[in-house]
């Protein structure tokens, strides 16, 4: 079970590394604070998809690191 966990951590980890590599720069200044350029987060574009891809990845990475702790720790030796 641990195996398998290990497993999801490993590749739900590399999603999000990937993901996160793939992004472009968020480098536009005010304009993100004060929501002036509203076409970049629009469903439909890569931006959104590498976003979704990064906060849904990131979830599963840090679940399954808290299971396999847990596993790691109750399991008899």
């Amino acid at each position: 079970m641990s195996v398998a966990v290990a497993v999801v951590a490993v590749l739900s980890g590399a999603a999000l590394i990937i993901a996160e590599v793939l992004q472009p720069a968020k480098s536009d200044g005010f304009s993100v604070i004060t929501g002036m350029d509203s076409a970049r987060f629009q469903p439909g574009t890569r931006e959104y998809l590498l976003e979704r891809v990064a906060r849904y990845s990131a979830v599963i990475w840090l679940l399954s690191c808290i299971a396999y702790a847990y596993l790691w720790y109750h399991t008899p030796r």
